[in-house]
């Protein structure tokens, strides 16, 4: 009785106020200036390229199917953030290694339940040094992450794009703390790579050895998208959150790349900008031990950086 009580005034997110457009690769195409808005809200650009892309990502040390049936809170025991600022995407070169900010927070007052949680609790985060906070603070640095101020001078809160994993199920876990992201940060999206790689990527690719049930993981698309990792980095909540924002950058380029005829001038500009920038960051190494950039965003890559560089 105790468990359906709790349950009972746990929020619900399906009634969370969302302001549109939310998810999918068509918006954030849209916030990367790769594909017109052909019915803006007044006053609003017609591709949204203001946006700040915000991958999160959480490890729960108890099991979210438990937690869902039962009421209970969840045991976060770690937060990971990676930033993206559209703004600093328009130039070439660019080295997204220092343009992707990466926040990495421990909730030191946690004991995982299980031995899979602890031994991904022992799992180093390579981007970031970790910060360790309470489970009284996990709420605060989670809004204090999301709530990002416009430097512009005018302080507002900018508008953002919150990408995942699978991110319903971190979404979840968030409502069981009785926060609701949606009343407090302006989200004008919420992307999940898992949904889109389903939708972008073939069902079967013969040349690539994947586990069963594990093509449309985060480690199973990256290395559809032509990065190999080492498994021992994944898990770790800061690692998954670097990781998810550079598969959801690769699925956007392959997307738009697909539909390159389509595009108008300034938006082939754009996305070949965003190529190339994405790409050599990759070859240059961000912690991924391979990368071969899959042929469809491959193609073109060295003439356009020969025509970029003399231009």
């Amino acid at each position: 009785m105790r468990n359906s009580m709790e349950r009972k005034y746990l929020p619900d997110i399906s009634k969370a106020k969302l302001k549109p457009p939310l998810g999918g690769l068509k918006v954030l195409e849209r916030f990367l200036g790769l594909r017109p808005d052909h019915s803006p809200a007044p006053g609003q650009d017609a591709t949204l390229p203001d946006a700040v892309l915000v991958s999160l990502d959480l490890e729960v040390a108890s099991s979210r199917e438990l937690v869902s049936s039962s009421g209970e809170k969840p045991a976060i025991t770690q937060i990971g953030f990676a930033v993206l600022d559209t703004r600093d995407l328009s130039s070439y070169p660019l080295d997204l290694r220092s343009l992707i900010s990466v926040r990495f927070f421990t909730v030191s007052d946690i004991t995982p339940q299980t031995k899979t949680a602890r031994n991904k609790q022992k799992r180093r985060c390579v981007f970031a040094t970790p910060r360790k906070i309470t489970q009284r603070q996990i709420s605060t640095t989670i809004l204090q992450n999301l709530q990002i101020r416009d430097k512009s001078g005018h302080g507002s809160l900018r508008n953002i794009a919150l990408i995942g994993q699978s991110i319903k199920e971190d979404l979840k876990v968030i409502q069981y703390l009785g926060l609701n992201l949606f009343d407090l940060v302006p989200i004008w999206a919420v992307i999940d790579t898992y949904l889109i790689a389903r939708y972008l990527l073939p069902p079967y690719s013969p040349d690539i050895r994947l586990a069963p049930g594990q093509r449309f993981s985060l480690s199973g698309i990256l290395s559809q998208l032509g990065c190999s990792l080492d498994p021992m980095e994944l898990h770790n909540a800061g690692n998954d959150a670097v990781y998810t924002m550079y598969a959801v950058l690769l699925l956007v380029i392959t997307s738009s790349t697909n539909r390159m005829a389509q595009l108008s001038v300034d938006e082939q500009k754009k996305l070949e900008t965003l190529r190339l920038n994405v790409l050599e960051t990759l070859e240059k190494g961000v912690s991924i031990t391979e990368f071969r950039a899959p042929p469809v965003i491959q193609r073109v890559k060295d003439a356009y950086r020969s025509d970029h560089v003399m231009t």
